[in-house]
Formats: C-alpha cells, structure tokens, sequence
C-alpha cells in the first residue's frame, strides 16, 4: 500500500483514433490509482476523435483537454501534453490513444517508483491486441537496468505507451528533441540514461498495444527505420554505451538504410515490428 498517493499526470495524444480512444480514456479512469489528471492533446484529427474526448471532459473534473490548431509532429504535440502537467504532479504516465492500461497499471508503477527511488522511470510487458481488442501475442522487454543499459543501443528496450516517468527527470534531462519525427521516446530513454537515472521494467504485462495499420509505425515504416538509425548514430560513440555488437547492428542499418525504399519497409516491417 501506497501511505502517501502522490499526483500521476497522465499524458495522451490523439489523431485520429476515434475508433479507440474512448476505451484508451476509460481504461486510465477506472484506473484502481485514482489520484491523476489525465492530459489529453488531440492533433487536428479529421475525425471525430474531438467530439468524444470533449464528452469525457464534461463527464469527469480529473480530465484535461486541447487541441492543436493545426497537424504537428508527434514530439512537438508530446511536449505541449508535457507543458500542461501539473506543478503538483510528482509522476508522469504516458498512454498512446489506441492503446490500452490494465486496471492496475498505475498502481504498480507508482509502487515501484516509490520504493526505488533511484529509478527515474519504469515500463510494463506488453500484451499485443488486434483492432478488435483481441490478443495476438505478448512483447517482452528486459527486466534489470544492468541489462536495459548493455542493450540499449541494439533495441528500444520500452514501450512508450507503458512508461511511468518521475517529473523531476524530465525538469533535468529535457523534454522530447521535437527534430525527431519518429523515435522521439528512444532518444528521450538514452538521454535519462547518460543523466545517471536508472530505468526498469515490471516483468507485468499491464499495457495492450494495439496493432493495426492505421498506426505511425506502419504508416511510415521507412521513416522510422531512418530515424532509429539516426539516434543509434548520436549515441553509438558514447564512452558508457558503446560496444562491438552495437556498432554491428548499427552498420546492418546503414546497409539496410541503402536498399530500395520498398525492400527496406518489408526488412522493417519483418524484423523490428511487433517483435
């Protein structure tokens, strides 16, 4: 039991994701941690995702909303939902508006926060859901910070939609680099890392991310290859994190990188996603 409930910001964007984000809202307010504000910024859908997020801000006071007056960039529109955190909110939960928290989530997550208290952030495993919510599979990802740090630059070793982050971390490391258009979080995780902070995973599996093509990551599958390379190379030099293994994978992705756009989405898409 948690003596102390400390504020839990709880960030979510949305574009275009009528057809889920009503269950992604639902699933952080019936949440069994109930101190939270749930932030949500919607991008300019063209849907009718706007009108559904208004319909629970009327329904519930803990729930928070804006919209942007145009499309931007999922790390600029990240960083406004971080702007609108409350100074009192001591953790910040990120929830993605297709996806889903398992009614516990929060709990755990501020437990572990509270008892390692030299652990800036901590993820979940991941239960991989379909467009109808049905399980399709699991996502593991490792447990031990000692792991998560020998192997960061060989994989993203969190999954955004599950990470619980301290505020204090991102009032020292920064905020999203807003010139990465895709694997923002990744480049966000290496930075918290080379700050001194530890970063974990519950070996739970608390979040359901769904998987459908409507998503970034299939949408522009050739964009986020890019951009994962792009953070490996910022930081594959870097005295705490370098290694021989690292360097190689990240020479298959320079070679993968110069094949044909359409062999290098199928090489992504095959090898990197849902993995």
């Amino acid at each position: 039991m948690i003596k102390k409930k400390p504020l839990v910001s709880v960030l979510m964007p949305c574009y275009n994701n009528r057809d889920y984000v009503g269950r992604a809202i639902e699933s952080i307010l019936n949440q069994t941690y109930k101190k939270i504000e749930l932030i949500i910024v919607d991008d300019f859908s063209d849907d009718d995702s706007w009108d559904i997020i208004k319909e629970y801000e009327k329904k519930d006071p803990r729930v928070r909303i804006f919209r942007n007056n145009k499309n931007i960039n999922i790390a600029k529109t990240r960083n406004k939902l971080l702007s609108k955190v409350s100074p009192k909110a001591m953790y910040i939960a990120l929830l993605d508006a297709d996806d889903l928290s398992l009614k516990d989530r929060l709990e755990r997550q501020v437990c572990f926060l509270e008892k390692n208290k030299d652990y800036a952030a901590v993820g979940t495993q991941l239960v991989l859901i379909n467009e109808g919510g049905r399980k399709i599979g699991v996502k593991k990802y490792p447990r031990k910070y000692s792991e998560i740090k020998k192997k960061i630059l060989h994989f993203n070793p969190f999954a955004q939609s599950s990470m619980m982050i301290r505020k204090s971390a991102i009032d020292e490391v920064g905020l999203y680099d807003e010139k990465m258009v895709r694997s923002e979080d990744y480049d966000l995780w290496i930075r918290i890392i080379l700050r001194g902070y530890k970063m974990g995973n519950l070996s739970d599996f608390l979040t359901k991310y769904r998987v459908h093509k409507s998503q970034g990551k299939y949408l522009n599958s050739q964009v986020n290859f890019l951009y994962s390379f792009k953070v490996r190379k910022r930081y594959i030099f870097h005295r705490e994190l370098f290694s021989l293994k690292a360097f190689v994978i990240m020479m298959l992705y320079l070679f993968a990188a110069l094949m044909p756009a359409g062999l290098m989405v199928y090489f992504y898409k095959k090898f990197f996603i849902g993995k």
